[in-house]
């Protein structure tokens, strides 16, 4: 039996360099799926080829002709190697219907509501919640949390307790690495890991289990904001005191007059909105 594959247009498989042989049969498509495994793993080779079968289902097939790359697997069974291609287009197709959400972007500033004197009087709160009844706005900050680290060398998620648990999470589903939670003090029944570090107005505790990162593993330490910097740098120390790496920071929203980029000298800090 012969299968026929068909690219969409615009791909590299649509070109005429690439028309015939996506015409050969099927354990030649079997054999390309392999990419999707590699993909899936997170190959630091695969990623070097370029090859992303989110990205684009045909550049998984190409990657499996006869001039294929030396990493690419050989030994899958027949039924893993369809798996993994049905796998390679559903979540190709999972991709371009994100891209037509994406090109309608909400302005997500308008999801954050401003509360007055809340904790105190003269501090002016900055209120996520309407943005996490939202949808499309939640789904948008996840979108572009996501993209910011696809193909990226990122091993697990570290959410800072609470907020950090909201977007870390599904962010570590999305990328298929673990999620790690910081927590506030008694909160953890194991052997723990545990950091003080002063704050405006006193100081305060930090835990992480200390099973919970390996040696040299890089994480992605998310929160919902960054203010004076005081927790988010202890969190990094303390991914460090258990021998990770701190490969970058993210947060929702950054209150730049706080000058908290100040504290996380020499990390790489992301956000997506400024006040």
């Amino acid at each position: 039996m012969r299968y026929r594959a068909v690219p969409r247009r615009g791909t590299i498989a649509h070109s005429t360099r690439y028309a015939a042989w996506l015409t050969r049969p099927i354990d030649r498509v079997g054999r390309a799926a392999g990419c999707v495994g590699i993909d899936r793993s997170r190959d630091a080779a695969a990623r070097r080829e370029g090859f992303s079968c989110q990205n684009d289902a045909a550049a998984c097939l190409v990657a499996g002709n006869r001039n294929a790359p030396d990493w690419l697997p050989r030994d899958l069974t027949v039924p893993n190697m369809l798996l993994y291609a049905t796998g390679c287009y559903l979540d190709t197709a999972a991709t371009q219907r994100r891209d037509v959400a994406r090109s309608e972007l909400v302005d997500l500033k308008q999801y954050i509501r401003d509360i007055p004197d809340f904790p105190q009087p003269g501090v002016l709160f900055r209120d996520i919640t309407p943005l996490l009844r939202a949808p499309t706005a939640f789904r948008q900050v996840l979108d572009q949390f996501t993209d910011r680290y696809r193909g990226e060398p990122v091993e697990a998620i570290v959410g800072i307790e609470s907020r950090g648990f909201l977007f870390g999470a599904p962010l570590a589903d999305r990328l298929s690495v673990p999620f790690v939670p910081i927590r506030k003090p008694g909160k953890l029944p194991a052997p723990r890991m545990s950091i003080e570090y002063t704050l405006e107005y006193g100081s305060s505790q930090l835990d992480i289990a200390s099973d919970a990162l390996g040696a040299g593993q890089r994480v992605v330490i998310v929160d919902d904001v960054l203010a004076t910097g005081g927790t988010a740098n202890a969190a990094a120390k303390l991914v460090e005191l258990l021998g990770g790496q701190v490969f970058a920071l993210q947060f929702l929203i950054e209150l730049r007059f706080l000058e908290g980029r100040g504290k996380l000298d020499g990390y790489r800090v992301e956000t997506l909105l400024e006040y």
